[in-house]
């Protein structure tokens, strides 16, 4: 279950880090953008021109949207990006970058750590295989349990070995 669900998680990632590259479209908006000036006919005029990123950037968050708006790591990743944008009247150009920065490190270290996860994991025949190298190590007990999550599937092994 956990192995399937960083999957899918992985997949999120993917979609939204490499192919959409949804957090260098958004470092491209705002490094076009600039500050934003106070006076409104001048904010008018930095929209308009940065108004074809705008459109590319919403044309690849919609398509992120329609795919996973309902997951939590599309909302994670949706909210971190949308509240920078959010947020930009009252911030730097170098504050929202900063902010970009850190939400992109964040992006790549939890996908990190999903990797980790799915090359960590083991299947039936490599649970197998554990246990015969254990006992041709030596190991005169080797017991490996199943452990079950709330809707009975597989959720992890525990190896006893003595």
């Amino acid at each position: 279950m956990l192995i399937q669900a960083a999957k899918v998680e992985l997949d999120i990632y993917e979609l939204a880090l490499d192919e959409l590259d949804l957090v260098a479209g958004s470092r491209r908006y705002f490094e076009a953008l600039g500050e934003l000036p106070d006076d409104p006919q001048q904010l008018k005029n930095a929209q308009e021109k940065v108004q074809p990123l705008v459109e590319e950037y919403n044309r690849r968050m919609h398509r992120f949207q329609d795919k996973y708006a309902e997951h939590e790591c599309g909302k994670f990743i949706i909210g971190a990006i949308g509240y920078i944008a959010r947020t930009a009247r009252q911030t730097t150009r170098a504050e929202r970058l900063e902010a970009l920065d850190k939400a992109g490190s964040d992006f790549q270290l939890a996908r990190a750590r999903l990797d980790d996860m799915v090359a960590a994991s083991l299947d039936n025949e490599q649970i197998e295989t554990l246990t015969l190298t254990a006992r041709e190590a030596g190991f005169n007990s080797v017991h490996c349990l199943k452990l079950y999550g709330d809707d009975n599937g597989l959720a992890g092994w525990q190896i006893h070995l003595s």
